[in-house]
C-alpha cells in the first residue's frame, strides 16, 4: 500500500518523491534500538522507528527509576512525573513559542548568534560533544554491521 502509485492515488498523502523509503537501496534506516551499558552497570535503551504515522508517531523520553519515573512528549510539550510509592502523577505543561521540531534548534542557533556576537564565549553545543555523538553512532552502525558490541569510551 505504500507504492508512490497508490500513495498518490489511494490515499490522501502526498509523496515526497518518485522513490519508495522502504526499498532496499535507499539507505534509509526505518527502525533500530541500542542498548548503552554503563560501568556502573546502569544500562539505557534507545529506540526509534520512522514508519509509525499520523496518531501513532511519538517523540519523547523515558527516565525509569525505582522510585518514580519521568516522561518527556515532546509533541504535547507536556512532562510527567510518576510515582512508583504512591498512584500520583505530577503533569507540567511546557508553554512553547519555539520550534515545533522538539529540539533544541532554537538554544543552538541563538547561541552560535550571541557567539558570532561576541554576547557569550561559551558554547552549549561544543564540538566535542558532536564529536562524541558520532563515534556512538559509528560504533553504533559498526556493531548493526557486524552483529556484535563494541565498546564506547568517552
Amino acid at each position: 500500500m505504500d507504492s508512490t502509485y497508490n500513495i498518490m492515488n489511494l490515499r490522501n498523502n502526498t509523496p515526497r518523491s518518485d522513490f519508495c523509503g522502504f526499498a532496499v537501496d535507499t539507505g534509509n534506516e526505518d527502525s533500530g534500538s541500542m542498548i548503552v551499558k554503563y560501568e556502573s552497570g546502569m544500562h539505557a535503551m534507545y529506540s526509534q522507528n520512522f514508519f509509525a504515522r499520523k496518531g501513532a508517531g511519538r517523540r519523547g523520553t523515558r527516565l525509569y527509576g525505582y522510585k518514580g519515573t519521568v516522561e518527556f512528549d515532546f509533541i504535547t510539550n507536556e512532562i510527567k512525573v510518576f510515582n512508583h510509592m504512591s498512584d500520583k502523577v505530577t503533569a507540567v505543561r511546557l508553554d512553547d513559542q519555539g520550534s515545533r521540531h522538539g529540539g533544541d534548534d532554537i538554544v543552538l542557533v541563538s547561541n552560535f548568534v550571541h557567539l558570532m556576537q561576541d554576547k557569550t564565549t561559551e558554547s552549549v553545543g561544543p564540538l566535542i560533544d558532536g564529536i562524541r555523538s558520532a563515534f556512538v553512532c559509528l560504533q553504533a552502525k559498526a556493531s548493526s554491521e557486524n552483529d556484535q558490541f563494541y565498546p564506547v569510551t568517552l
